[in-house]
């Protein structure tokens, strides 16, 4: 006989944060605000773990408040619906290639600010051989269902700067970042 406990399955919940899935898997999401820049290191603990230390673009990294200097990159942050999950997660992005992309679109006359469209990343390889490639999909307003989730969540990005939950006693969305995800809806 089967001891059902034994096999009964756990789900776990799902992350506050996106991470960019292994293998040849594509990934879509919509940006929902604006983003932070900064730079960010790894500190480890003295229970064995390690966590980020990130500060601001326009500041630096104190390379003391870090294990290897060599292991710093710059990185934007951001509120991302996750098609997959279904969920408002954030997205820290550090590979160049994605960053340097998001970018062209947001240049592009016909793509514009990334919160009107939706963006599918696909990672290919592992280690030194993975390779993104980034597509924008074509333009059209966030759900209202979307839109109504992220009005009521409170994200703090800054929190990611001072080691905190950005989603605990945040600010919550400013008046700028309602203003511009509800114009995407009109």
């Amino acid at each position: 006989m089967i001891n059902s406990y034994a096999t009964a399955e756990i789900p776990s919940p799902p992350s506050k944060y996106m991470r960019l899935s292994k293998g040849e898997k594509e990934q879509v999401f919509r940006i929902l605000g604006e983003q932070i820049q900064g730079t960010e290191g790894w500190k480890t603990q003295d229970d064995g773990t390690r966590k980020p230390v990130r500060v601001p673009k326009d500041e630096a990294l104190n390379v003391d408040d870090i294990d290897d200097p060599d292991e710093m990159k710059y990185f934007w942050a951001m509120p991302i619906w996750n098609y997959q999950e279904k969920i408002i997660q954030i997205l820290e992005i550090t590979q160049p290639s994605i960053l340097k992309a998001i970018r062209a679109y947001a240049r592009d006359e016909d793509y514009g600010d990334p919160t009107g469209y939706d963006l599918k990343v696909t990672r290919a390889g592992e280690g030194k051989e993975t390779r993104y490639q980034t597509i924008a999909k074509p333009p059209k307003p966030v759900d209202k269902e979307i839109l109504e989730k992220y009005k009521d969540m409170k994200i703090n990005l800054n929190a990611l700067y001072t080691g905190d939950d950005p989603f605990s006693e945040s600010k919550g969305l400013t008046e700028k970042d309602i203003e511009e995800v509800a114009r995407e809806v009109k």
